[in-house]
């Protein structure tokens, strides 16, 4: 979320993750003898490398109709999304559902060049995982939809081929 946050703020130059080692369920790594293990944190600094690799330019993606976080003293959409482009005209983007509810997106509220393919990797943010056992992938193409659907605790990796 911070990375997300951090990227609309003009003064920001680089981010940092500030917990990368600990207990869950705020490190990206769970320290283990034999290996370490992606949390959900780890996971998802993963998939916004991937949307942000060779990329020149962002625009965050705006959502209307959306429930406000729970909780005080939180300022921060519950549906985070930011839209990537290269030099070459390559796009990709990212949205996280940081909600444990279901939420809904009309198409046209998308930019009119927003990527058509997408990969959902959906699981529960403090649950310990090994080798994805817990964490859901959802694969498919907005082409033909009306709505596109983020589950719980997803976030969403769009691209084109």
């Amino acid at each position: 979320i911070q990375s997300l946050v951090f990227l609309g703020e003009e003064r920001v130059e680089f981010i940092c993750p500030h917990q990368l080692m600990g207990p869950r369920p705020w490190a990206a790594f769970l320290r283990k003898n034999e290996r370490f293990d992606l949390m959900a944190t780890g996971r998802a600094v993963r998939i916004l490398g991937h949307a942000m690799s060779g990329m020149t330019t962002a625009r965050s993606v705006e959502f209307t109709n959306i429930p406000a976080p729970r909780g005080t003293n939180t300022n921060y959409p519950t549906l985070l999304g930011w839209h990537f482009e290269d030099d070459n005209g390559r796009q990709t983007a990212l949205i996280l559902n940081l909600t444990q509810s279901r939420l809904e997106v009309n198409i046209g509220e998308l930019p009119p060049d927003f990527p058509q393919q997408f990969q959902q990797t959906v699981g529960d943010p403090a649950r310990r995982t090994r080798n994805n056992d817990g964490v859901e992938i959802v694969t498919g193409n907005i082409v033909d939809e009306n709505y596109l659907i983020f589950l719980p605790y997803s976030a969403t990796l769009f691209f084109s081929e």
